[in-house]
């Protein structure tokens, strides 16, 4: 994987764990179980995101 694509894949773990924060502390209820998808579309979009 290229640092670019780590990048994004970090990127969106850090949703997922604000999220996770957010439900744990009762502030708000995201959705969390929607947002797995996003760990193995991020680093798949980034070759396609270099093109633009």
């Amino acid at each position: 994987m290229s640092a670019a694509q780590i990048d994004a894949l970090t990127a969106a773990g850090g949703v997922l764990l604000l999220g996770l924060g957010l439900r744990l502390l009762n502030l708000k209820q995201v959705p969390v179980g929607d947002l797995l998808p996003a760990l193995l579309l991020a680093p798949a979009f980034v070759p396609l995101a270099a093109l633009f």
